[in-house]
């Protein structure tokens, strides 16, 4: 119990990293309960970007099988108390950043003395304003429009756009720069209980599966009223606890009502990952190993695959450390005959640890790749690890040769 609080501790010292994008942090505390692999990956990222305080809360048991999913936790934790998040923010957030992006700007060739004034922009590159206000700076002429205030497009195109009536305006002459606009936003998050019942419309993913996410919130339901009533998860590959999960989702679907209201509920599904064979059911049976959780889905002979796996990673940055994390919980390359080669020839800089979880400020100076295949070893030992410093290239086609190439399960791109 004190290793786990200690590690929270350390993390909630990691304080604004970005002041202005975490402001709505500061008004309202979280509360963080039951961490589960997936809510440990959201709480990393919002770690790395800055966060405050809140509370912690967890009343189950670490077992073996949660070390394939959370990569803060150790075979050392066992039989200890482990955590996740679980943010409310209430009846009135601000957003003040509604989507994270850098604002787009444009250089302006042109405005006319129009009802409807016409803009136009240089270069090549397509206008991502839409339907955002908009704020011009630089201009020389036209001097109406450089008071600071926000102009609000009326007609969005590829290049040009409209704002409003400047027959009163100045003349345009040349130069000036317009820049996107972002406001504040009040979001008015639901109770639990309220958004179960009319969760609104849903966050999308993937716009290929857009009847999906009603049903898996139905699903989801289900899953929760048939462990509330037998005491447990279904059995996988138990016919009757799936006849019981159908029975118990059509009666939450006859009970849902309309769905009207803006919600806030996001699912994601990959059905398209599961095996297409026919697997028998004892194939998904708990091994009371580390993977159990994987074998329940994927089941135990694609386990032995991975772990048999022999996989080239190149590059250690940002995507290269999610890789190798990833690779370390599922136990890709961590079997007798498994092993993952991992090559970078950059060294760490300061900026790369707001993105890159695996290194510390004491590793600045360092070569990612040991550093990274070192981290990756702590999260499961078993793991068989080799780092590179070879930057793949003709140049080096001697050290990574025909045999070298010949015998790898898969190679992961994980350049910038």
């Amino acid at each position: 119990m004190r290793k786990i609080l200690m590690r929270v501790f350390t993390v909630a010292s990691l304080l604004f990293m970005e002041e202005r994008r975490c402001e709505g942090f500061s008004v309202p505390m979280f509360f963080v309960s039951e961490m589960h692999g997936l809510v440990v990956k959201i709480a990393k990222n919002l770690i790395l970007a800055g966060v405050k305080s809140g509370t912690l809360h967890d009343e189950g048991i670490l077992e073996l099988w949660d070390l394939s999913s959370n990569f803060v936790l150790s075979e050392n934790d066992l039989l200890e108390v482990f955590l996740a998040v679980f943010y409310n923010f209430g009846p009135e957030f601000t957003v003040f950043d509604v989507d994270g992006e850098k604002p787009h700007t444009g250089i302006v060739s042109s405005i006319s003395n129009d009802n409807l004034a016409l803009v136009l922009c240089v270069g090549d590159e397509r206008l991502e304003f839409l339907y955002w206000d908009l704020v011009f700076s630089r201009v020389k002429g036209i001097t109406e429009v450089k008071d600071g205030k926000t102009r609000k497009i009326k007609n969005a195109r590829q290049y040009p756009f409209n704002l409003e009536d400047t027959t009163s305006f100045a003349t345009y002459e040349k130069g000036g720069i317009v820049t996107q606009a972002k406001h504040p936003k009040v979001l008015n998050c639901k109770p639990l209980r309220e958004g179960t019942e009319d969760p609104g419309e849903f966050i999308w993913s993937d716009f290929s599966k857009f009847n999906r996410q009603p049903l898996l919130h139905l699903a989801f339901q289900a899953l929760d009223k048939l462990v509330s009533g037998i005491g447990r998860f279904p059995v996988v590959g138990s016919e009757e606890d799936a006849q019981r999960t159908k029975t118990i989702t059509a009666l939450c679907l006859w009970s849902q009502g309309c769905i009207e209201s803006y919600g806030s509920y996001f699912y994601f599904d990959s059905v398209e990952s599961l095996p297409t064979a026919n697997l028998d059911p004892s194939d998904f049976e708990p091994l009371n190993s580390r993977y159990d959780e994987q074998i329940s889905v994927f089941g135990s002979k694609l386990q032995r695959k991975l772990e048999d796996a022999d996989l080239f990673v190149v590059g250690s940055g940002a995507l290269g450390c999610e890789s190798l994390k990833t690779s370390a919980l599922m136990g890709v390359s961590c079997g007798e005959r498994g092993r993952l080669a991992l090559t970078d020839d950059d060294v760490i800089e300061k900026n790369n640890l707001s993105r890159q979880f695996l290194f510390r400020d004491w590793n600045m100076g360092q070569v990612k790749s040991v550093v990274a295949a070192s981290a990756a070893a702590l999260i499961y030992p078993h793991l068989m690890i080799e780092a590179w410093q070879n930057r793949v290239s003709p140049e080096t086609e001697n050290v990574f040769d025909e045999t070298f190439w010949e015998h790898l399960t898969a190679v992961v791109i994980a350049l910038n």
